[in-house]
């Protein structure tokens, strides 16, 4: 065994001396096997090729890693660029290449555009300044569509088909909105041992109230309802008349509220009245140790604006129906290609118009 072992060591030794015999620097060598006696099998590190690669970006600083193609033997750079290479780093580049078996010449590449000659959607398109596919079909207003019949008048051997399609503001409907509460409602009675909560308006958002739910159960919701998000929020209720006088004394006592806050006013700002209310937001991962901490700085701080036993404290668990979860499901549902979702804009649209010819 110590001979075999002895063996693969000599060969290890003849191998690097082969390589460091050279002039570039030498490959890192590792021992794979030895199939027969005598022959023993190496392989090297490509950690060369990660050298070059990165050789490469140094110099060449606008080239994304999508566009080298080093075992390929190619890389991509724009023509445009070339002007801003430093001739030295360059060079240097060249000389390292060089040094670790690799070539590098500087060669023009040529890209393009293929399309058919004599196209006739293309000189419609420019005609009009309107974008029309291959196929005749273009998403175009009204007006546009005006442009288009007119411009038609001037190709007789093009016509438009009369199909027109819609582009149409989407959302959960109040029935879909429902069945989600109900989901989740059921959910908080039955695994969370919870009946105190409540909804509001039309979209039916979610409210714990004084409650602070473990994060396990507000991510149940999160992930198997359209609720996608959620906060905590901090709701402080003044008592009417102490309202009043604090809304005429604040300005002397240099308290503003967000709204006035738009020319360096220095001071207190709280956030605008929400019908007669103050709103503090907190992030949904908030711990019950900082939502504590939270509502003690609050409740300090207001007894300090309106007087102890002014005003009422509480805590609300937010859920809110999330609209893109609702236009991610019908995005991967509506496989008509003729349909277009923009999750952006909430719109589904359909080709507004097709030509032939």
């Amino acid at each position: 065994m110590l001979t075999k072992t002895m063996e693969i060591w000599q060969a290890f030794i003849e191998a690097q001396d082969v390589i460091t015999s050279q002039y570039s620097e030498p490959f890192a060598i590792v021992y794979k096997n030895s199939t027969e006696e005598g022959e023993y099998h190496f392989t090297y590190s490509e950690k060369l090729y990660d050298s070059v690669i990165a050789e490469i970006k140094a110099v060449f600083r606008e080239i994304s890693e999508d566009d080298i193609y080093l075992k390929e033997g190619y890389f991509l750079y724009p023509l445009e660029f070339m002007n801003r290479l430093d001739s030295r780093k360059l060079e240097a580049l060249k000389e390292f290449c060089d040094a670790n078996y690799f070539d590098l010449m500087i060669k023009p590449c040529i890209t393009g555009q293929v399309r058919l000659i004599n196209d006739p959607f293309l000189s419609l398109s420019k005609e009009i300044n309107l974008d029309i596919s291959l196929g005749g079909e273009a998403f175009a207003t009204l007006e546009q569509i005006h442009a288009i019949d007119k411009a038609l008048k001037n190709h007789p051997d093009m016509e438009r088909v009369p199909q027109i399609g819609a582009i149409l503001k989407i959302s959960a409907s109040e029935h879909l909105i429902d069945q989600h509460f109900q989901k989740a409602s059921k959910y908080l009675i039955e695994e969370v041992q919870l009946r105190e909560f409540s909804d509001i308006g039309i979209t039916k958002d979610l409210i714990i109230k004084n409650t602070f739910i473990k994060e396990r159960h507000s991510n149940w919701i999160l992930e198997n309802t359209l609720y996608g998000r959620a906060f905590h929020r901090i709701v402080i209720t003044p008592h009417k008349d102490a309202l009043e006088i604090f809304l005429k004394e604040k300005k002397r006592r240099r308290i503003f509220f967000k709204e006035e806050d738009n020319s360096g006013l220095s001071g207190i700002i709280l956030p605008d009245l929400f019908n007669d209310e103050f709103h503090f937001l907190c992030e949904k991962n908030i711990s019950l140790v900082e939502l504590k901490f939270e509502i003690l700085f609050r409740k300090k701080s207001f007894e300090i604006y309106l007087g102890k036993g002014n005003f009422e404290i509480r805590h609300e668990h937010v859920f809110k129906i999330d609209n893109q979860k609702f236009l991610e499901y019908i995005k991967h549902s509506i496989t008509y290609s003729l349909f277009q979702i923009s999750e952006g804009a909430e719109t589904i649209s359909l080709i507004l118009l097709q030509m032939k010819s």
